[in-house]
């Protein structure tokens, strides 16, 4: 494919083609062969540049400027559009495309250029019997232009005839046909029209052979690449479900050892709050018992206390006392009122206690709300983990259909 812009080596192949066949042309009239310098060929090829954008028109000013910056002489000058609808877009074109429209738009020129008062023909089989004008060192020149979406051929020509030709000439014919012998000149077309015909034919068969050489060549570059990529993908596949299985039975692995922790921390748990609730309960029992303990003695010392004041008092009744009674009794009511406080005591010891037991109670339930919050977020970093291995796995389905889409797409626009 040449694109939308030829290389020099494509330049200089295209000038040589259509130099030959004009030369083949001018040799079946009679007339000299044209010579094609690199001088010539290099103002064509800058003249051409100027023809990418705008319209196709002669512009001496861009004409002068290609000769003198080559050092030829003053140029005349042959513009041709190319008709390559039939060859499909413009920018796609193989060369060989390109030379069969150069070389249909060149017999357009020669043979039907009355529309131009067959200015065309007359430079390009100039020997100047018919337009003053000696063609002796000329060069073709191809650009595609933008503005119009089509290609431009380019031809100058000027007098000169010094230097090496690019072109390698086929012999020139030796005699001119007499300028009023029609027959002579209409057997000359003729043949020069037989041979472009036949030259045409004969790229015509070589081109669609090369069109179904490259046809099947492409389909079989197809095959053997989708085969490729078949098995590539399906490889690659293959081996990413094995990490997907291979990292699932890893998570499976995780989940079961993490469970196997979290019972584990579990049972600890539970036989510290076992423990916690019994030592607690016989530290209970402890002190129930001393405070039992304590208030059967004190119920003692009341009674013994009352024994004590009643004997007493029957000494002072007896003994007329009064003084040691007053004393006594003072003791007693003393007595009386530490056992009062030890009793109060007791009891807030016992409102401490039932305390404790619902402190024991209310720490016994957190530690079981604690259990379960361990095992929620347990369950809810699996379910993350199970969730992630699922979006991997449609995101490798993803981008292996994305991949055999893009390269059938690829595969189907070559």
């Amino acid at each position: 494919m040449v694109g939308n812009k030829l290389t020099t080596a494509q330049q200089t192949e295209m000038n040589t083609y259509l130099l030959k066949l004009l030369n083949q042309y001018r040799e079946k009239l009679g007339i000299t062969d044209l010579n094609s310098t690199a001088a010539m060929l290099a103002a064509a090829i800058e003249r051409g540049t100027t023809l990418t954008t705008g319209q196709m028109e002669h512009n001496l000013i861009y004409i002068n400027q290609a000769a003198t910056d080559n050092n030829v002489g003053s140029l005349a000058e042959c513009l041709g559009g190319l008709n390559t609808a039939m060859q499909g877009n413009n920018k796609t074109l193989s060369m060989l495309e390109l030379m069969n429209s150069a070389a249909s738009s060149l017999n357009d020129m020669l043979n039907s250029d009355g529309g131009s008062d067959w200015g065309h023909r007359n430079i390009f089989l100039s020997d100047g019997s018919t337009s003053g004008f000696v063609s002796g060192n000329g060069a073709f020149s191809l650009e595609y232009n933008t503005t119009l979406g089509s290609w431009i051929m380019n031809f100058n020509a000027d007098t000169g005839s010094t230097g090496t030709s690019v072109v390698n000439d086929t012999p020139a014919a030796t005699s001119l046909p007499s300028a009023g012998n029609n027959s002579a000149y209409e057997a000359a077309k003729a043949q020069s029209d037989k041979t472009l015909s036949n030259l045409a034919a004969t790229q015509t068969t070589a081109y669609n052979k090369a069109v179904s050489d490259s046809q099947t060549a492409l389909a079989s570059l197809k095959s053997s690449q989708d085969d490729v990529v078949t098995n590539l993908v399906f490889s690659n596949s293959s081996k990413l479900m094995s990490y997907v299985n291979g990292l699932t039975s890893k998570l499976n692995t995780l989940k079961t050892t993490l469970q196997a922790q979290v019972d584990a921390l579990n049972l600890v748990q539970s036989q510290l709050i076992l423990a916690m609730i019994t030592v607690q309960h016989h530290q209970v029992l402890v002190v129930q018992q001393v405070v039992m303990d304590r208030l059967q003695q004190v119920q003692l010392d009341q009674v013994h206390l009352m024994q004590v004041v009643i004997i007493l008092l029957q000494q002072v009744v007896q003994d007329h006392l009064l003084h040691q009674l007053e004393v006594i009794i003072v003791q007693l009511l003393h007595q009386l009122v530490v056992h009062l406080q030890v009793l109060v005591a007791i009891i807030a010891v016992q409102q401490v206690l039932l305390e404790v037991t619902i402190l024991m109670q209310q720490v016994q339930q957190a530690m079981i709300a604690l259990h379960l919050h361990q095992q929620q977020v347990l369950q809810i970093v699996l379910d993350q983990l199970l969730h992630k291995r699922v979006l991997l796995q449609v995101q490798l389905l993803q981008q292996v259909t994305l991949h055999k889409t893009a390269r059938q797409t690829t595969l189907s626009q070559q």
